[in-house]
C-alpha cells in the first residue's frame, strides 16, 4: 500500500517532536533530581549548623557534653509529624545525626550503628575539621560497591566551635530515597505537562500538515484540470512558494494554450471561409460571361450572402475568442432582467413579425440577476435567435425566469422542429449548425459555443432538450453568488 505524502510528513514531524520531547523530559528528570538534592542539602546545612550551635552551648571544660543531645534526638525521632506537604504525607522524621570529636571519632550516632568508629577520613568530617564545608554522598549499604542514586545517603556536616577552635563535628544524614515522593510527584507532573505539550504540538503539526497537504492537493487538482483542458483560475494558496508555483503553471498553460488556440482558430477559420470564398469565386467567374439580368442578380445575391456569412463568421469568432480567453468575469452587476429581454426582443421585432411568431415573456417584473450584463444579454440573444430560426410561421416562443434554490434560471421554449438525435451530442461544438427549416441555410455554428463559454464564466450551465409535444427548451442556469 502506498503511503501518502501527508502521512509521511506527519510521521516525520511526530518522530522529531516525540524525540525532542523525550530528550527534554529525560534531561528535566535529571535536573530535577539534582535540584531536589541541592534544595535538601541547603536545608540540611542550616539544620546541621543549628544542632552544632546547640551542642557548643553545652561544652564544659573544653569537652563536648552530649547529655541533652542524647535525650533530644531520640525524642525527635519518635515524633509523629503527620505533615501534609502538598500531596505528600510525611509521618516520621527521616534525618539522622552523628557527632565526632576533633579527632573524627564518633561520640554519638542516633542510629546506634557507628558509635566509637573513626570517621576522620570521611569527606564530611575531614573537610569540616579543616575549616571547610564538608559533605558527601555514600552508598547506604557500605558493602555495596556500585549503587544507584536512590541507594545513597546524603551527609552534611557543621563544625562545633569553642573559643574559635573546632573541637568536633555534627553531621546530619538522610537517605536519598526519602526525597523520592517529592521527586516522583514532580516527575509525574512534568510527564503530564509533557504529554499535554506533545499532544498540542502534534495537533498543531497535524493542522500544519493538513494545510500543507491541502495546498499540494489543490496544486495536483489544478494540474489535472489543466491536463483535461478545463479553464480555471489558479487555486488560492497561502504559502508564497506554492502560490508562485501555481502562477507559473498558469503562465505555462496560457502560453501553450495561446499557441494551440491560435493554430486551431487559423485552421478552423480557413476551413469555414473556404466554402463562401469558393461560392464567391464561382459566382464572379460566371458573371464574366454574358447572361440575363435576372441571372446576374441571382449570382450577385449569392456573392452578397457569402460575404455576409464571412462577416458574421469573423465577428462571431472574435466574440467567442474574447470569451474563451477569459478566466473570470470583469464587470459583474445586478440588473433587472425583464427590460434587458424586452430590448433583445425589440432588436428582433422585424424578424419575429415576418414569421408571425407569438412571444410570451413571462419574466417577473422585479426579478434581478447578477452577472456580466453584456455577456448574459448576448447569451439570451443567441438562444432567442435559434428559437426564432427554428420556429415556423405562426409559432410561439415562451421566456421564463426564476431565482429558486440558489440558482438563476432562464428558459427559452419554442414549438419548432426540435433537435435531431444525431445532433444532440454536437450541439455545442464549434461550427456545428443545423439547416433552418424555411431556408435550409446554416448559421456560423458559433452561437451556442459562445453561450456555453458565457455560462462557464458564470459557473453555470446551458442545456437544450426536446420537449415531449414539439419544440426545444433552452435553459441557462448559474448560481446567485459566485
Amino acid at each position: 500500500m502506498k503511503i501518502s505524502f501527508s502521512f509521511r510528513l506527519m510521521l516525520v514531524y511526530f518522530l522529531i517532536i516525540g524525540g525532542l520531547a523525550w530528550f527534554i523530559v529525560h534531561k528535566a528528570f535529571d535536573i530535577l533530581d539534582t535540584s531536589v538534592s541541592q534544595a535538601a542539602e541547603g536545608v540540611m546545612v542550616d539544620s546541621a549548623n543549628l544542632v552544632a550551635e546547640l551542642v557548643s552551648q553545652d561544652i564544659k571544660d573544653g569537652k563536648i557534653n552530649l547529655d541533652r543531645i542524647r535525650f533530644l534526638i531520640p525524642a525527635y525521632l519518635e515524633r509523629n509529624i503527620n505533615a501534609q506537604i502538598y500531596s505528600v504525607l510525611k509521618q516520621k522524621p527521616d534525618m539522622q545525626i552523628y557527632i565526632t570529636d576533633d579527632q573524627g571519632t564518633v561520640l554519638f550516632d542516633s542510629a546506634g550503628r557507628v558509635g566509637g568508629e573513626d570517621f576522620s577520613q570521611w569527606r564530611d568530617v575531614w573537610l569540616t575539621l579543616q575549616g571547610l564545608y564538608g559533605a558527601r554522598s555514600s552508598p547506604t549499604n557500605p558493602e555495596q560497591i556500585i549503587s544507584t542514586t536512590e541507594d545513597k545517603t546524603m551527609y552534611v556536616a557543621a563544625p562545633i566551635i569553642h573559643n574559635n577552635k573546632i573541637i568536633g563535628v555534627v553531621s546530619l544524614y538522610t537517605e536519598v530515597k526519602n526525597l523520592d515522593p517529592f521527586v516522583l510527584l514532580a516527575n509525574r507532573n512534568i510527564t503530564q505537562y509533557a504529554f499535554i505539550v506533545l499532544a498540542i504540538s502534534l495537533l498543531f503539526g497535524w493542522l500544519l500538515t493538513w494545510l500543507f497537504s491541502r495546498s499540494i492537493h489543490k496544486l495536483v487538482a489544478y494540474a489535472d484540470a489543466i491536463g483535461s483542458g478545463e479553464k480555471i483560475p489558479p487555486p488560492k494558496l497561502r504559502e508564497p512558494e506554492f502560490k508562485r508555483l501555481a502562477n507559473a503553471m498558469d503562465g505555462m498553460r496560457e502560453e501553450l494554450e495561446n499557441k494551440e488556440y491560435v493554430e486551431n482558430y487559423i485552421h478552423t477559420m480557413a476551413h469555414e471561409l473556404k466554402s463562401p470564398l469558393t461560392s464567391i469565386r464561382g459566382a464572379t467567374e460566371l458573371l464574366q460571361e454574358d447572361m440575363e439580368p435576372a441571372q446576374q442578380k441571382k449570382f450577385l445575391g449569392n456573392i452578397q450572402d457569402s460575404t455576409q456569412r464571412m462577416t458574421q463568421l469573423v465577428e462571431r469568432l472574435l466574440a467567442l475568442a474574447s470569451v474563451e480567453k477569459r478566466h473570470k468575469l470583469e464587470n459583474v452587476e445586478t440588473f433587472l432582467l425583464k427590460p434587458a429581454i424586452k430590448k433583445i426582443l425589440a432588436e428582433r421585432k422585424q424578424k419575429i413579425q415576418s414569421k408571425n411568431i407569438q412571444i410570451k415573456n413571462a419574466t417577473p417584473d422585479k426579478l434581478k440577476v447578477t452577472g456580466e450584463k453584456l455577456l448574459l444579454e448576448q447569451a439570451i440573444a443567441n438562444l432567442l435567435d435559434n428559437a426564432i430560426d427554428f420556429t415556423g410561421q405562426g409559432g410561439e416562443i415562451e421566456i421564463t425566469a426564476t431565482n429558486e434554490n440558489g440558482q438563476y434560471k432562464i428558459t427559452v421554449t419554442d414549438n419548432g422542429s426540435g433537435i435531431p438525435d444525431y445532433a444532440k451530442e454536437k450541439i455545442f461544438d464549434r461550427f456545428f449548425s443545423l439547416p433552418r427549416p424555411d431556408s435550409q441555410k446554416r448559421s456560423t455554428g458559433l452561437g451556442l459555443s459562445f453561450v456555453h463559454e458565457v455560462m462557464i464564466l458564470h459557473h453555470g450551465d446551458v442545456s437544450l432538450k426536446n420537449i415531449f409535444s414539439k419544440g426545444v427548451t433552452a435553459k441557462l442556469e448559474w448560481p446567485l453568488t459566485f
